[in-house]
């Protein structure tokens, strides 16, 4: 839907919300590769090392059946599950899941050589390629400036992943973990102290599991815009919505096309809309800095 309000001889303002279709079939759902990326450093140890391992665990059982998984875990030492990708068939899956069960924690953290690990398992295909990253500290081992650590991500990113981080506790670099996401098309989430870690991580994997439209671009036409927000859309996934506002300059009537894609496959989709002079009944929407950004949205 497209809503707009202005005020005579004034810059306009428009809001548009898109959403997947309700009857999404499994051809639609685009095929993943993700790599899960998990603190396991000596800070984790007790409450946290279990809660994590559970939250993995949810993320498994909830990959779709075309999927490919891997999944590494760090402290100053780097641990993979498997070298490659994994199918995610039923057996796979158990054998994954039985090793999770086994994690300790102890060690320093080397989120720098764990990132460029989880980036180096992906290959050129049309799969949507995504990292969920979670730790509860800074980076004590390897490279710890974090200057060059987003650098060195965002150089080994060859494949265009999506890199979603989940910071755990008051004692994480909020930046660094903000600044990994906001580079590298994902989303930042903190999970406080005392609050669930499996449930944060379970609850948004359930969001982001099922994307059905990605790589996205806006087309105004001739229609002259600014401050739209977000400037970079993110995916759109079943059941979400996408929410884009901005300010419109010039009026009159544009077809609005959006274009991404869907297993590697080009998809457009047009709307008519009407950007006018003058229209006031809806003036929430000239309030654009009102909107504050949905953690599952940023991209």
């Amino acid at each position: 839907s497209f809503l707009t309000y202005r005020e005579p001889a004034k810059d306009g303002y428009f809001m548009l919300m898109v959403a997947p279709q309700e009857q999404t079939t499994e051809a639609d759902i685009v095929k993943k590769d993700i790599v899960f990326v998990f603190d396991k450093s000596g800070s984790m140890a007790g409450e946290k090392i279990q809660q994590a391992r559970d939250a993995l665990k949810f993320c498994l059982r909830n990959l779709g059946r075309n999927d490919r998984f891997g999944v590494v875990t760090f402290s100053d030492t780097i641990e993979s599950a498997s070298d490659k990708l994994l199918p995610a068939t039923e057996a796979n899956l158990n054998a994954v899941i039985k090793q999770i069960g086994a994690l300790g924690a102890d060690g320093a953290t080397d989120i720098n050589a764990a990132l460029l690990k989880a980036l180096g398992m992906f290959e050129p295909n049309t799969n949507q390629k995504t990292v969920i990253f979670l730790t509860d500290g800074l980076p004590t081992s390897g490279e710890q400036e974090v200057g060059k650590i987003v650098g060195n991500v965002k150089a080994a990113n060859h494949r265009d992943a999506r890199l979603f981080t989940f910071g755990v506790g008051d004692d994480v670099d909020d930046y660094l973990l903000l600044k990994l996401a906001t580079d590298n098309h994902g989303a930042e989430q903190h999970v406080r102290a005392g609050e669930s870690i499996e449930a944060a991580v379970s609850s948004f994997y359930s969001k982001v599991a099922k994307p059905v439209l990605v790589d996205l671009k806006l087309d105004f036409g001739s229609i002259k815009t600014r401050q739209v927000y977000p400037d970079q859309l993110p995916d759109i996934f079943k059941g979400k919505q996408l929410i884009v506002v901005g300010r419109y300059l010039n009026s009159g009537h544009q077809d609005l096309t959006l274009s991404g894609q869907i297993n590697g496959k080009p998809r457009r989709f047009v709307y008519p809309a009407d950007f006018p002079a003058a229209r006031t009944a809806t003036g929430f929407i000239s309030r654009p800095v009102s909107y504050t950004p949905l953690r599952d949205h940023v991209p």
